[in-house]
């Protein structure tokens, strides 16, 4: 009798690891994985998904065995579903003190990035604090870390767009006098349409990560995390920044 005992108890013990880990292989499956077009980290180009951070999470996938698709939505709506709904992941995404509760953190994925006031070459505005800005019509992204920045700073003459594409075609043509960005977005684009910008001053630095619908289970946030950190400790993450000629300082 003691026998049969012990066999039921490790079969029901079995039973209950087999549909944890069943569970919690759904749970990965079901997630939604989005990103936008933002280059240098994540972009489109020939139809295709391209970038540094999506290398990395494709890695993530492999690891931990899964399939799910990567879509690209533009950021508004990306992280209006980041907010709204169960089971999304969205990158990069940068973290703030605004942010932190909102959502479930994996990473730093990205190098460190500095967002400053550009404006174009010669255009003889001189800024020598956030207030000196504040007199100037400014673009800047729908919904990103830099048109809240703004709003907290007390910044009223914003005007926003989704695309970046846009804040540069618009700076160009004289619609507004400055476009808050980071540095690599405006680097991305500037050297694309041969045209220099000027970065007059620097107002914040920012990581980026990928985020998590706040209800993410601990155990998914773990594994995506700890699967983060082994591509960090073997070399990958030097390797896929190297392999787009980009740098990356390692944390």
């Amino acid at each position: 009798m003691y026998l049969i005992k012990r066999r039921l108890a490790n079969l029901l013990s079995a039973v209950a690891i087999i549909i944890f880990s069943c569970g919690f292989a759904q749970s990965q499956d079901d997630l939604r994985l989005l990103t936008e077009d933002y280059p240098p980290l994540n972009y489109i180009e020939d139809g295709q998904i391209k970038g540094p951070s999506v290398d990395i999470v494709k890695e993530i996938q492999k690891r931990l065995n899964i399939n799910t698709k990567i879509n690209v939505y533009p950021w508004a709506r990306g992280y209006m579903m980041l907010e709204k709904k169960d089971n999304v992941a969205l990158f990069t995404t940068v973290r703030t003190a605004q942010r932190e509760n909102l959502f479930k953190w994996v990473g730093p994925i990205a190098p460190e990035e500095k967002f400053a006031f550009f404006a174009q070459k010669g255009s003889g505005i001189k800024l020598s604090n956030l207030n000196d800005a504040k007199k100037y019509q400014i673009g800047s992204q729908r919904g990103g870390v830099n048109e809240q920045f703004l709003k907290n700073e007390g910044f009223t003459h914003v005007q926003v767009v989704t695309d970046p594409m846009q804040n540069f075609k618009k700076l160009i043509s004289g619609r507004f006098d400055l476009w808050y960005a980071g540095f690599d977005i405006v680097k991305v684009i500037s050297k694309k349409k041969n045209v220099e910008l000027e970065a007059l001053y620097v107002a914040s630095s920012v990581k980026s990560y990928i985020a998590f619908s706040k209800s993410t289970s601990e155990e998914v946030i773990k594994s995506w995390q700890n699967a983060l950190d082994e591509l960090y400790k073997n070399g990958t993450i030097h390797k896929i920044y190297s392999e787009h000629n980009l740098s990356y300082t390692e944390p």
